[in-house]
């Protein structure tokens, strides 16, 4: 029974990591030799979430590229070789041009700044939520402290309510100092996000930019 369970525990992580890994092929130029085969193994291979990495000797140039996708994506891997001689000019047997690349790191980029406002929106409303919970209770603390008081005489309910209303009044100071700060974190993630993406997308623009000068200059060589 105990073996039983165990086979039936490794199968349950072997699908959990099968449905993590997926596999892409790219179609890449200027693999001429064993050195450009080794090289371009060890860029793709020092992506993280890259688990293996197959160039085929073929006339078609083919890398397959077996990787983690909760860790990484293949616009990411086409990165590691963005400052070499080696050019992706196709996925999974599809042609890729600028516009693609383009496309697709922009996409990764809008859809990081969503993710990292959605961050910051539930961190204000936690926060928000927090800072209310904590008055709520210093006022019903206050609130029973000055009951308490009314029981007593007229001198000591005096000076109880006194106390109560100091301890009401810090306890709403402390909880509005904690809004402020939660308010101020969140917006401070926020333009930190934001500024993030602009920088991503900058970088994106920059690279398909002197992508597509590098292709018209050779372009105009053959022509020549």
């Amino acid at each position: 029974m105990k073996k039983l369970l165990l086979i039936a525990a490794a199968l349950v992580i072997a699908g959990a990591v099968c449905a993590q890994t997926k596999s892409v092929v790219f179609n890449i130029e200027n693999i001429s030799c064993g050195k450009c085969v080794a090289k371009v193994t060890e860029l793709m291979s020092s992506v993280d979430g890259v688990l293996k990495v197959t160039v085929e000797p073929t006339a078609k140039k083919e890398v397959t590229v077996e990787f983690d996708q909760e860790k990484t994506k293949p616009c990411k891997i086409v990165e590691s070789l963005k400052d070499t001689k080696y050019k992706v000019v196709g996925v999974n047997g599809k042609a890729i041009g600028q516009k693609e690349e383009k496309h697709e790191c922009n996409k990764e980029t809008a859809e990081k700044k969503h993710e990292c406002s959605k961050e910051a929106a539930e961190k204000k409303h936690e926060c928000n939520k927090e800072a209310a919970e904590e008055k709520h209770e210093c006022s019903k603390e206050a609130a029973e402290k000055k009951h308490e008081c009314s029981k007593e005489t007229a001198e000591k309910k005096h000076e109880c309510n006194k106390e109560a209303a100091e301890k009401k009044h810090e306890c709403s100071k402390e909880a509005a100092e904690k809004k402020h700060e939660c308010n101020k974190e969140a917006a401070e993630k926020k333009h930190e996000c934001k500024k993030e993406a602009a920088e991503k997308k900058h970088e994106c623009n920059k690279e398909a930019t002197e992508k597509k000068h590098e292709c018209n200059k050779e372009k105009t060589a053959e022509n020549k």
